[in-house]
């Protein structure tokens, strides 16, 4: 008869983080201390840009970009409480979902004012502005069109399909996260038939951000939209991608198993460390995105058109006289 330790082993169970720190090991006092290390460096860098972003960010773009750098910040702490407490991973989850949900409705509205707002950018915009045949719905040729005028319409539907991650994604983790609370074991046989409705919600949020991203990109190439799109888009893929890839290896591979230092235990430590190093690079990316001057296309922009003007009315000064020599 299998021992109470070798029982939490079989079934997953996580420790407590009094159990975690009694049975502690030096590698994961180590893996703690780099982790706390990075966090600090990647709160540290924000806080010392943010006074530069504020005086210089010109101020219908100023609230956004502040909330745009901050997102990895918040990323970073909730994973790095995930590794001092097991059982909060659910909700570091979570968090982290919501605060890329979040991040992706504002920078739907970052791009579209960059663009002049809605009303200007479909003055300015040609016929075949839109186009809905972008990924991940980029193969639906017979249902999708490859490009049509943008309207104010489907500016509405673009936001939709942004601003429906949070609240879907809201209501799907907090009832994984009671769930779980009630009863792990249970959590563990039903979780996958959450998959269907997290992967529709989330293919139709990058969908919307793609279509807005490259339909907006091509117009204002120095705002450098399609990079921050994706400085954005990375918290996703390394919030989800790689814990998951992770527990497959875990769930698949005979690990020996001393609690309370679990194959899982372990495996949050690891992946939640990667987390909090891709989450420094990555603010650091954004800064470098943000901290570029907005002002100047429209600088670069009027000088050009004047000097395009006065280069007219030479030409046509000299066409003039040769005619009237």
């Amino acid at each position: 008869m299998a021992s109470g330790s070798e029982f939490k082993c079989l079934s997953g169970d996580l420790p407590s983080a009094s159990e975690l720190i009694a049975g502690i090991s030096p590698a994961i006092v180590t893996c703690l201390a780099i982790a706390g290390c990075v966090l600090l460096t990647t709160v540290t860098i924000f806080w010392t840009q943010v006074r530069y972003l504020l005086e210089n960010t010109p101020k219908p773009y100023k609230s956004r970009t502040i909330t745009l750098c901050a997102i990895y910040q918040i990323v970073s702490v909730v994973y790095f409480i995930a590794m001092i407490i097991p059982r909060f991973f659910l909700l570091a989850e979570m968090i982290a979902v919501l605060t890329f949900g979040f991040a992706a409705y504002q920078i739907t509205c970052l791009i579209i004012d960059y663009a002049g707002g809605e009303t200007n950018f479909i003055k300015t915009a040609g016929d075949n502005a839109l186009n809905m045949r972008v990924p991940p719905f980029c193969l639906f040729y017979g249902c999708l069109r490859n490009g049509e005028p943008i309207t104010k319409g489907k500016f509405i539907f673009i936001r939709i399909l942004v601003g429906q991650f949070v609240v879907v994604q809201g209501v799907l983790n907090i009832t994984m996260n009671a769930i779980y609370v009630d009863d792990p074991n249970f959590y563990n046989s039903v979780r996958f038939y959450f998959i269907p409705f997290v992967l529709i919600s989330l293919l139709s949020c990058i969908w919307g951000l793609n279509m807005i991203t490259r339909m907006i990109a091509p117009h204002f190439p120095y705002y450098k939209l399609v990079q921050k799109y994706f400085c954005v888009q990375f918290v996703l893929l390394m919030c989800k991608i790689q814990p998951t890839i992770a527990d497959m290896v875990v769930s698949n591979v005979n690990f020996p198993c001393h609690y309370p230092l679990t194959p899982h235990v372990y495996k949050n430590v690891v992946v939640n460390l990667v987390i909090l190093i891709q989450m420094m690079f990555l603010s650091i990316w954004a800064i470098k995105l943000y901290r570029k001057p907005l002002k100047k296309p429209q600088v670069h922009t009027v000088y050009r058109s004047m000097s395009i003007t006065a280069s007219n009315l030479s030409v046509n000064t000299v066409n003039t006289t040769v005619d009237y020599m």
